[in-house]
């Protein structure tokens, strides 16, 4: 029998990092004999607070990649300075002003976050609002993970989104077997909840639970993520119309929101939930509050 290939994808800040490291290590050691695992990261190399606003002195601590790539043993692996997002939001500013012109949006009426870029590089570098780094990073571990299986002709039968700060519960490997044998995955990608929320304009979209979810090479292929900026941007900025043109601005959607419309470019792909066998804990961070944030 074949062994299964599954590849685990990481992103984000590396919070609790060791907690997602001892846990791909359980899962690897208890797998090794029926399974062929690569474990793909993209990690920003600092933990901020956990905060939807501007505040001063948001970084927590930076870390070292030789620990992450030590720990994690990636087959691929980048840890990298935020600035690296510089590109991606020059993309995000350009098509932010775009809108602006084209709807006469007057600057009063933009939060403050979209009204210098200086303010929006360091909203995306140190907040979720926008959820923009999280995003990018999403993005870049999951294109480690199609050059990879592009250049050595692999398909993977288990695609795991994760994060640091997720244990994977173990799982026995005869459910494995199962996964696979039912090949709901080459058709799905699953996630823990799914429902449908009201969004901009008025319009019903999917809202899902994204810090981890499983598909196939199937569906999370390379097209999927070519030119992943700009379609991001184009889905997570919009106009939000008001009666009172003076009041129309610019807004996002939620990541939650975001991610399953970006992963079903193809009209064929199906989301469903809850994930088949799987199952996780996520140890959150603490919210930094801020009681004059407006």
């Amino acid at each position: 029998m074949n062994k299964i290939k599954i590849a685990i994808c990481l992103s984000g800040e590396p919070r609790y990092w060791d907690l997602g490291s001892s846990s791909i290590a359980s899962f690897i050691k208890q797998h090794k004999a029926d399974c062929d695992i690569d474990v793909f990261y993209h990690f920003w190399n600092t933990i901020t607070k956990r905060q939807s606003h501007l505040i001063h002195n948001p970084i927590i601590e930076t870390i070292n990649e030789n620990i992450l790539c030590n720990n994690y043993k990636p087959t691929v692996g980048i840890c990298e300075n935020k600035d690296a997002l510089n590109s991606h939001i020059n993309v995000a500013w350009e098509y932010i002003q775009k809108l602006i012109k084209q709807h006469n949006i007057e600057h009063d009426s933009l939060r403050e976050s979209l009204r210098t870029k200086d303010d929006f590089s360091k909203s995306v570098k140190t907040t979720n609002c926008p959820p923009y780094s999280q995003l990018i990073s999403m993005c870049k571990s999951f294109t480690c993970m199609t050059d990879y299986a592009e250049k050595n002709n692999i398909n993977y039968d288990i695609i795991i989104r994760s994060r640091s700060d997720i244990e994977i519960s173990p799982i026995p490997t005869s459910k494995l077997h199962s996964i696979v044998r039912k090949d709901k995955l080459s058709r799905y990608i699953q996630f823990p909840s799914i429902s449908i929320r009201k969004s901009i304009e008025h319009q019903y979209t999917p809202f899902i639970e994204y810090c981890f979810f499983v598909s196939s090479s199937n569906i999370l292929n390379k097209s999927v993520f070519e030119n992943y900026s700009n379609k991001i941007v184009q889905l997570l900025f919009n106009v939000k119309t008001k009666n009172n043109y003076k009041k129309t601005t610019i807004s996002y959607l939620s990541s939650h929101n975001c991610v399953p419309l970006f992963l079903r470019q193809n009209k064929k792909t199906e989301l469903g939930a809850p994930i088949s066998g799987f199952k996780y804990k996520l140890k959150q961070m603490p919210l930094e509050r801020n009681i004059h944030v407006k």
